[in-house]
């Protein structure tokens, strides 16, 4: 699984995405990227077998995107590059597994995991991807949606929650007003004007939502609600996915 190591830190919006880039790197950086909005979705939804179709079809296109060549690192950089590296590789690697086990929740949480790891990178063609420069909203919100549903099930107490809440919130407050970058996602790629479209219905449905988190805890029904907010993260986030991929994408 080592050898997958360089290609999950390229998928996860790295070397693909710089200004020093071909044309025919970005291309395949956002095919990869496209299978991973799959996977993503695929996980929120419990679907395993739209979880494997997406991890296989990512699986290949990171092989794609091993035959292209990037800029090389800094000599001074490649030492903390590496170790970053080496705990995304393993995370996903153990995500792989999961998904192919049926254990979909430890998956989202070994690919966040994964992710997290890469991003701790700092590279700048991080963030110039939408994705990921929203993971830490998709994460805080993932996590607050399954406490919302069963608030028994992530076994947090009233502090926890309050504090999920409160980030939920910030990392929102953080991403709301930014745009996708016209270098990496063409209007033949991603229509601006659809992005912009989804990016309102979110704001619109966090907007009626937030304020129903009273003090930052859990009060009244909140089961429409949070159902609207989902709808549109994902239908956010599968405007970045494969066309035919997830019903949300028409919506």
């Amino acid at each position: 699984m080592g050898h997958r190591l360089l290609n999950l830190v390229i998928i996860l919006l790295l070397l693909p995405f710089t200004h020093n880039c071909s044309q025919e790197q970005r291309d395949h950086g956002r095919e990869a990227e496209k299978a991973y909005a799959n996977l993503l979705y695929a996980l929120h939804t419990d679907d395993q077998a739209g979880a494997v179709a997406a991890v296989e079809l990512l699986d290949r296109r990171l092989d794609e995107l091993r035959t292209q060549r990037f800029f090389p690192l800094q000599e001074e950089r490649k030492d903390n590059l590496l170790y970053l590296f080496s705990h995304a590789d393993q995370d996903y690697a153990r995500a792989r597994k999961n998904i192919k086990a049926g254990n979909l929740e430890f998956a989202r949480y070994d690919l966040e995991e994964a992710v997290s790891a890469v991003l701790a990178t700092n590279l700048i063609s991080i963030r110039e991807s939408y994705l990921g420069t929203i993971h830490d909203f998709l994460v805080s919100w993932q996590e607050a949606y399954q406490v919302i549903q069963d608030p028994t099930r992530c076994g947090l107490d009233a502090t926890a929650q309050r504090r999920l809440f409160r980030e939920l919130r910030n990392n929102w407050q953080q991403i709301r007003y930014v745009d996708i970058s016209p270098v990496l996602y063409t209007e033949t790629d991603i229509d601006h004007a659809a992005f912009l479209t989804k990016r309102t219905a979110l704001t619109a449905a966090l907007a009626k939502f937030l304020p129903l988190l009273k003090k930052e805890e859990i009060v009244g029904d909140l089961s429409v609600a949070v159902e609207q907010v989902d709808e549109r993260v994902w239908g956010l986030v599968l405007l970045f996915g494969e066309p035919e991929f997830g019903v949300l994408r028409a919506k």
